[in-house]
């Protein structure tokens, strides 16, 4: 029942806050949504098969909303986390306890209305635990990691959301949560400092001073808004590798399109306790 009442409480207080919108998350009544199939004949859509939500399960609760991104990863909802991609996330529990869903063939960053173009992705995963003892021999970026890491081939990508780990920094691991929590409290100011400071961290674990890093980033590095639907608002920077003159490597092809069934070859290694990684190429379309 608890649930249940926080459900409808969202969904009669957030449209009136939210210019009366439907949000991702919320109870929608059919028979008022008016459909309309004439957007097809008026633009095309590039495609690009991406995973929306993937990640690890938090410590702080014992279940938490699917919706809100979280340090360990969730609905980041970034189109860049496709084929070549490789995600780096905290693990916090045993066994890291995977998760992923929300393919999408197509989105742009901010996924404005809180939808992409869903669709379902067949692969195959593959995935290693490296123990934390481990952890040593690993690059020194790995150490202390706190928020979802990207990687791809030419860029590292830092994401950053309104709050950093909501759960506590909200009350949700103690339940002093109140009001409409992380739905009423997200900011873009609060997501790009986030990103901007996990940016930060990384190359300063990279070997750069912090007034180093911050200069690069002034000067390399682009941000930009990943999403502004799912709770907890959601901001990166992607830093190009070639400024860090670390090596580019070569993107595998993309293929797939609409009604495509995707196959590829996916791998993933967690860091036990601290890291996960995400790899994914294409075997074959």
């Amino acid at each position: 029942m608890r649930n249940y009442e926080c459900i409808i409480f969202r969904k009669t207080t957030i449209d009136q806050l939210l210019t009366k919108h439907l949000h991702p998350g919320l109870l929608t009544d059919p028979s008022k949504v008016n459909y309309s199939t004439a957007i097809q004949s008026k633009w095309r859509v590039e495609t690009n098969m991406h995973v929306g939500c993937m990640g690890l399960a938090p410590k702080e609760v014992d279940y938490a909303d699917s919706v809100p991104p979280m340090p360990y990863g969730g609905n980041l909802d970034n189109k860049r986390i496709g084929i070549g991609a490789t995600m780096y996330y905290p693990v916090a529990v045993s066994g890291g306890l995977l998760s992923m869903g929300d393919a999408h063939l197509a989105q742009g960053d901010g996924e404005l209305d809180g939808t992409a173009i869903e669709t379902s992705i067949t692969g195959k995963f593959q995935i290693t635990l490296i123990a934390k003892d481990e952890i040593a021999d690993n690059p020194p970026f790995l150490k202390d990691l706190d928020y979802p890491l990207l990687e791809n081939s030419n860029e590292w990508v830092a994401h950053g959301f309104s709050y950093q780990n909501y759960l506590t920094e909200l009350g949700y691991h103690n339940g002093t949560n109140t009001g409409l929590g992380i739905y009423g409290k997200s900011s873009v100011d609060r997501a790009v400092g986030n990103a901007m400071r996990n940016g930060k961290a990384l190359l300063m674990n990279k070997g750069y001073s912090e007034d180093e890093a911050i200069t690069l980033m002034s000067v390399a590095a682009d941000f930009g808004i990943t999403q502004v639907v799912d709770g907890n608002w959601g901001a990166h920077v992607a830093i190009q590798k070639k400024a860090l003159k670390e090596m580019i490597y070569a993107a595998p092809n993309q293929c797939g399109f609409a009604g495509a069934r995707l196959q590829a070859s996916w791998i993933m290694m967690l860091l036990m306790p601290l890291l996960a990684l995400f790899h994914a190429t294409v075997a074959k379309c």
